[in-house]
């Protein structure tokens, strides 16, 4: 059997590389027991951020937080913010939930008044009472009736307690197979 030896600096990279993936894996496990899609980092008073290219007079960003305070089953709190760029008076947005199978769970709409050259408006997304699965958020922008300017969709996945646990074991077991690694490469 060969041995291979490896130098200070060589464990030193490769516990940083083990850091980085459990960091990575125990971050989206929590993205996904918070009812988000896994993609990238998200920062502490926002899971999740989607910027629009600016449109025209107009950009809207959509932030997607649980109520301060409550559980990780409490409904979502989509907040969008829309900033006006040149003279557009107000702008509408309608928010669409869909369930896994496409059929609307929940529609909500609301006009803003772009007078203080931004406003924002927050949707209830609740799924605490449906089963897991990948739901869609979709979000439209009309300048005037009828007249879209903008879309976006994302993925809100709602995930069972036994799905949270299975990710985090295997996390669990990606940590014990790398320490395992960095024990028998130090000897």
């Amino acid at each position: 059997m060969t041995r291979v030896l490896l130098g200070p600096r060589a464990l030193w990279l490769l516990w940083l590389c083990m850091l980085f993936t459990v960091t990575a894996l125990s971050g989206r496990a929590c993205a996904e027991d918070a009812g988000l899609a896994a993609g990238p980092s998200y920062p502490a008073d926002r899971l999740w951020v989607a910027p629009l290219e600016q449109e025209g007079g107009w950009a809207a960003h959509v932030d997607v937080t649980y109520p301060e305070g409550q559980e990780a089953d409490s409904p979502l709190v989509l907040t969008c913010l829309v900033e006006r760029r040149s003279s557009l008076p107000q702008i509408k947005v309608r928010f669409i939930l869909l369930e896994p199978g496409g059929q609307v769970l929940h529609e909500d709409a609301k006009v803003l008044a772009l007078n203080e050259g931004e406003d924002t408006c927050e949707f209830h997304g609740d799924l605490t009472d449906q089963p897991p699965g990948v739901y869609r958020a979709r979000f439209i922008w009309y300048d005037r009736p009828r007249h879209e300017v903008g879309r976006r969709e994302f993925e809100v996945r709602r995930m069972s307690l036994a799905g949270l646990e299975l990710r985090l074991a295997q996390a669990g077991a990606g940590l014990s197979s790398l320490q395992m690694l960095l024990e028998g490469a130090g000897e």
